[in-house]
């Protein structure tokens, strides 16, 4: 949203960048209010969860997004469906009701189906996000753990870390 803001910032100054989300919270939020408001004041505009913020439905013919309290028309508009694991793991009978795999933290085993391990944006592993860079952490821990598992030995807590770096504009990263 940053660089598109930042294009029509540079390339359509008469344009104007609503998020329309349904959630009321996202990662680094207030370090990218804090970049839009310096970078792209009435330019781009986030609309969470309680202020109307989430999509109800899509007229295609009119580019009209419809949430609960407001109708927008869009010249282009990006519609992302809500997220969740693979189908893959819902097969498999590893997600829960939120469509995610909750797993042990130290073995990345499911809760759901025991000697299924599960690693990356499907599982639900606390804090991290949802990263190339901690899907690796993650892949070296469970990889680590399957092996003492394995071995009849106890798994050690895994040391994880992430490193993630966001642009809000070429030039400015947070």
């Amino acid at each position: 949203a940053s660089l598109i803001a930042h294009y029509l910032k540079t390339r359509k100054p008469r344009s104007k960048l609503i998020i329309l989300d349904s959630k009321d919270a996202f990662s680094k939020q207030r370090l990218f209010q804090q970049a839009w408001q310096e970078l792209y004041p009435g330019l781009l505009e986030w609309v969470g969860l309680s202020h109307g913020g989430k999509v109800t439905s899509v007229d295609a013919a009119t580019n009209t997004l419809v949430t609960d309290f407001d109708k927008h028309k869009a010249a282009v508009a990006n519609v992302l469906p809500p997220q969740r694991a693979g189908q893959i793991a819902a097969i498999a009978g590893v997600t829960d009701r939120s469509g995610w795999c909750p797993i042990d933290p130290v073995t990345f085993e499911s809760r759901q189906v025991p000697n299924i391990h599960v690693i990356g944006d499907a599982c639900i592993a606390g804090g991290m996000p949802k990263s190339a860079f901690s899907a690796n952490a993650q892949a070296k821990a469970c990889a680590n753990a399957v092996v003492s598992l394995l071995a009849g030995a106890v798994p050690a807590p895994p040391k994880l870390i992430n490193t993630c770096y966001s642009l809000a504009a070429p030039d400015y990263g947070i």
